[in-house]
């Protein structure tokens, strides 16, 4: 049974293959690009965690201070669908008060409704359906918003660490290639495993609740590590050592001390008790 919008207007709410049809429909589309514009909000001191973030920018119209071509829409106002060619579109608040994009064709009689970060979703280029979508979606949401509160201030810096991490590691092999010509292959390889599993803690960052020291804790296939690096066991083993050694990196396990209560528990009801995580300080030369 379809839900009344706050003009009474029904719909229903997007699930993913509605999201994987909007993507598809936005690869057909005619019309210009949809373009976005970064625009600051306040955002109220008592929000500190990036749950309590996304709950607030859903109660709020950002749709029309992200799309330049939404800036002059009005709450309830129909327009051109952005994304689907012969589509009307409104925004305005859902059955429980947030803010949602609704599209139907003109014949329909209910409409399809994409709350903002369903809407970042479906104009990125992560799967749809999967865990990293939303996350990219949330995040982008907040830069582009220039948000500011607790959580997100951590995942910057964590995001700024990696960053620098890739500068310094570039500089390190321009050096050791200016410096000497013939590398040492092995410290060749071990500076190529730290720079994989900065980009993979990079791809992968996840919440502070799931941090180890306040630092971001990512997991790592070993088998995927060999397969992109072309390396056997024993190589990447001996690299992996050689960096915990070097205090680059840290390895953990989930009765390690200090491990994540929750991710812990997690694990354990899916039966996952093998898993390898790592962290990375940053790193300096």
């Amino acid at each position: 049974m379809p839900l009344l919008s706050s003009s009474k207007r029904p719909y229903n709410v997007a699930n993913v293959n509605e999201k994987i049809k909007l993507r598809k429909a936005k690869g057909h589309i005619q019309t210009k690009e949809v373009k976005k514009v970064s625009n600051k909000i306040e955002v109220p001191n008592n929000i500190k965690t990036n749950k309590q973030f996304v709950e607030y920018v859903l109660s709020i119209n950002v749709f029309n201070r992200i799309f330049i071509d939404l800036t002059k829409i009005n709450d309830g106002e129909e327009f051109a669908c952005l994304l689907k060619n012969n589509n009307i579109a409104w925004i305005e608040r859902d059955v429980v008060g947030n803010y949602r994009y609704f599209t139907r064709t003109a014949k329909a009689q209910n409409a399809v409704a994409f709350t903002i970060i369903d809407f970042l979703v479906v104009l990125g280029d992560v799967e749809v359906d999967s865990r990293r979508a939303f996350l990219f979606a949330r995040r982008e949401l907040a830069s582009l918003l220039q948000a500011e509160y607790e959580e997100y201030a951590w995942e910057k810096k964590q995001l700024d660490k990696y960053k620098k991490n890739f500068l310094c590691i570039h500089k390190h092999l321009s050096d050791q290639r200016k410096d000497n010509p013939i590398i040492d292959e092995q410290g060749l390889s071990h500076m190529r495993v730290f720079q994989m599993l900065n980009q993979v803690g990079l791809y992968y960052l996840s919440t502070r609740s799931s941090s180890i020291a306040d630092e971001a804790l990512f997991s790592c296939s070993i088998e995927e590590l060999m397969r992109i690096l072309k390396v056997d066991y024993k190589t990447l083993d001996k690299s992996i050592n050689w960096l915990i050694k070097a205090n680059f990196i840290r390895k953990y396990h989930i009765e390690d001390k200090g491990f994540p209560i929750k991710l812990k528990q997690k694990l354990q009801n899916e039966h996952v008790n093998n898993k390898t995580f790592f962290t990375i300080p940053l790193f300096a030369l």
